[in-house]
């Protein structure tokens, strides 16, 4: 899952009015997160999640109006816990460290990946309820991905030759298709090598000596 630039988007559900009301809203999102992951949107139902959460029906409802406006608060929920974990500076000097920090997290949470990759396939069908939320957020990601690697262009860390849409587009497709090869194979499958490699085509300076995440 690639990092995008938060949305301001305002779910239909509206938000919790006390501390009480945020921690049982966090608790639903998190619990969905964990069943939609394991389970997919459709195999998952809104009872299920609200006995996972230890809440009733009508408590469910009352925070997310539907299961569908839960899978969206699930999923940009995700999308700010990445934003928060990486350095947001643009330009990102250290792009190979920006994106080594991005896979460590990614793969600490295999459910949230399996259900973005899942949710992201079924969402290409016109009718599905996300459909409209996904071709948005890709269109998002290609262009702040796109103003990343131009901003490496402007700093001599670009390539010659190499076309910043162009990088975008593959680097978005790279970073997906590793993380389906991993959710497959978690031991055979290094995420981080396979974007270093690709980084390695498209950056001018050499990979930097890295520690562990802080």
């Amino acid at each position: 899952m690639t990092v995008s630039r938060p949305n301001a988007a305002v779910h239909r559900s509206g938000p919790p009015t006390n501390r009480r009301g945020a921690h049982t809203r966090a608790h639903i999102i998190a619990t969905a997160g964990d069943l939609f992951g394991s389970q997919g949107f459709f195999g998952t139902s809104i009872r299920e999640i609200a006995a996972g959460a230890g809440v009733n029906h009508a408590t469910l409802l009352h925070h997310f109006e539907s299961k569908e406006v839960l899978l969206e608060a699930v999923l940009e929920e995700r999308e700010q816990q990445v934003y928060r974990l990486v350095d947001a500076s643009v330009p990102r000097r250290d792009f190979r460290e920006f994106y080594r920090r991005l896979t460590l997290h990614n793969e600490s949470v295999p459910g949230l990946i399996a259900l973005f990759a899942r949710t992201s396939v079924d969402a290409t069908n016109v009718s599905h309820p996300l459909h409209e939320q996904f071709r948005a957020r890709y269109e998002r990601i290609v262009l702040n991905m796109t103003t990343e690697f131009q901003a490496l262009q402007e700093l001599g860390l670009l390539l010659p030759g190499v076309k910043p849409d162009e990088a975008a587009r593959t680097l978005i497709a790279a970073q997906d298709g590793a993380q389906i090869q991993w959710l497959y194979d978690p031991e055979g499958v290094d995420i981080n090598d396979i974007i270093q490699g690709l980084l390695d085509t498209l950056l001018t300076s050499p990979p930097t000596a890295t520690g562990a995440a802080s």
